[in-house]
């Protein structure tokens, strides 16, 4: 089926991928099929590995699912509206899951599959959590609002944009958090939830943000452009593709900007705005790209392939405080 979720790769290399055929794919660095595991309905969400290798999926099927690094079904929660899980779920220090779903609420499953507590919003959340350093989750919620709760499941503060929010959360050196909008503005919010500044695109952003070492955010939007944009807010740069970008960027070790378009590209972009390579795929990319320790750039396209692509960089850029889409579990790089 298409590939709308982003591949996540693992410490040993096997890169873990959901697809709309239902299944999540474990497929090895050299490409061969590892093994395959059914949910009920469309994979759109990303896996998150945990620290003992266990896959973290959900499904449109209501289910947030543990695998074993061996396609061993651990246990599976269901929410309690029945209504699709997009969002990719993000794991805590302490093991706990978190993860949005469209009945508005935001969930916490413990290691053991059982819930410990709900948070609700005003409407359906697909934006993926991101944890903070200190005691804070961070996402988005369509009913407009970017929320900060702590691992009780008390808010601690809300900011309101203009429109639905499906990005995600990216959190920088200072604990500041950038997401899109459909109201077609990227936010900064700093760790207390005052807003910082908002730059305004040409259209919708669900795109999810990726900070650079100096504090570049690079984000896309539906206007066909990938923006940089400095962390005073002004834009350095945006380059331009032939269709809407849904894909995340993901940084590079040597800053080079990966991303896909609906123009079937995955695109190689230096830090100053000027294409290196681009490589087309048969079907439009919103599935966000991974960079594997050995310098190959993992890709999923609505033409059902994940590509693997060799590339200039091995691995992600380390200094960077969020260098891909839900990067390292939703915790960011630490």
């Amino acid at each position: 089926g298409p590939i709308i979720s982003s591949p996540t790769v693992a410490p040993d290399g096997t890169v873990y991928v959901g697809s709309h055929d239902g299944f999540v794919y474990a497929i090895s660095k050299g490409g061969d099929l590892q093994w395959k595991v059914k949910t009920g309905v469309w994979v759109q969400s990303s896996p998150a590995v945990g620290p003992m290798g266990e896959i973290f999926v959900s499904s449109w099927d209501h289910h947030l699912y543990a695998i074993g690094p061996d396609a061993s079904l651990r246990w599976k929660f269901r929410a309690t509206g029945k209504q699709p899980i997009a969002s990719s779920p993000a794991i805590g220090p302490d093991g706990t899951v978190y993860i949005g779903c469209y009945d508005n609420y935001l969930y916490a499953v413990g290691a053991d599959g059982k819930s410990k507590w709900r948070f609700k919003t005003e409407y359906k959340i697909s934006s993926s959590p991101a944890v903070g350093h200190g005691n804070s989750v961070f996402f988005g919620s369509w009913d407009g609002h970017i929320y900060a709760i702590d691992r009780q499941g008390r808010l601690l503060w809300s900011v309101k944009t203009g429109y639905w929010i499906q990005s995600s959360p990216a959190i920088g050196k200072e604990g500041e958090l950038f997401i899109g909008s459909w109201d077609h503005h990227l936010y900064a919010v700093d760790k207390n939830g005052m807003l910082l500044w908002r730059h305004q695109t040409d259209n919708v952003i669900t795109s999810s943000p990726a900070v650079d070492r100096d504090g570049t955010v690079y984000v896309g939007s539906w206007d066909h452009f990938l923006y940089a944009v400095s962390d005073k807010g002004e834009r350095k740069w945006r380059f331009k593709t032939d269709g809407k970008i849904s894909s995340s960027p993901a940084i590079g070790t040597d800053g080079t900007i990966y991303f896909g378009s609906d123009d079937h590209y995955l695109y190689a972009v230096d830090s100053e705005g000027r294409l290196k390579w681009r490589y087309k795929t048969e079907g439009a990319i919103s599935s966000s790209p991974a960079i594997g320790t050995s310098g190959t750039v993992y890709v999923g396209s609505q033409d059902h392939h994940v590509y693997a692509i060799a590339a200039e960089n091995a691995g992600h850029q380390q200094q960077s405080p969020w260098p891909a889409f839900h990067f390292n579990g939703g915790r960011g790089n630490r």
